[in-house]
């Protein structure tokens, strides 16, 4: 498995054993929770070389880190893989959706070449909501379109009255991340793109 989480927080679940070989891209703007997260894999005494954590901004961690993640993803399309995307900030995870537009140019042939040889990245984002019903809505708004395809809501708990937590689950269609003309015409030539191995400052 492929997991990229963005808002771990301090107890931090993917650094926990785990019997399933998972290669994770931690991310938390928190100081203190990136401290954490780090202090966890030295205790659990997993493979640092499975886990790469960041301290950036959820946005810019999907801007400049995530194209590199779905590389190392569709390297290999034989290899049986599922990269999930967790999401876990209920009050704002939605709006961190918009940075996944734009994201693969059509010449990043591994990607897009073999997106369909494997199965698509999926999304879990969790959200606040009433009743759960305006999710979808929500979601499409964000990523600027009428539908998402296999897209599903799970109630997980009550909040407080007249607010329940929810996790809306959903393949990331290769239609959603792809540049078009617009945003290609607008990158500067000499922009580098960020690797996993780049160091964080």
């Amino acid at each position: 498995y492929f997991i990229a989480t963005l808002f771990p927080g301090k107890k931090g679940t993917v650094t926990k054993k785990n019997p399933t070989p998972i290669t994770v891209y931690a991310n938390d703007l928190n100081p203190s929770s990136y401290d954490y997260l780090k202090k966890n894999i030295s205790l659990n005494k997993l493979k640092e070389d499975h886990f790469h954590t960041y301290n950036l901004d959820g946005g810019e961690f999907i801007k400049s880190m995530f194209p590199s993640v779905l590389l190392k993803y569709y390297q290999d399309p034989l290899e049986s893989q599922d990269l999930h995307v967790l999401m876990n900030l209920p009050a704002l995870a939605v709006t961190f959706l918009p940075n996944f537009v734009n994201l693969v140019a059509e010449n990043d042939e591994e990607i897009v070449s073999n997106w369909t040889k494997k199965n698509p990245p999926l999304i879990h984002v969790y959200s606040f909501s009433k009743d759960g019903t305006d999710l979808a809505e929500k979601c499409c708004e964000m990523l600027q379109v009428e539908e998402i395809q296999d897209l599903t809501v799970k109630f997980v708990r009550d909040v407080a009255p007249q607010k329940e937590m929810y996790r809306i689950t959903f393949p990331l269609q290769l239609k959603f991340v792809l540049k078009n003309s617009e945003s290609n015409e607008q990158e500067q030539p000499s922009a580098k793109k960020s690797k996993i191995s780049d160091p964080v400052v």
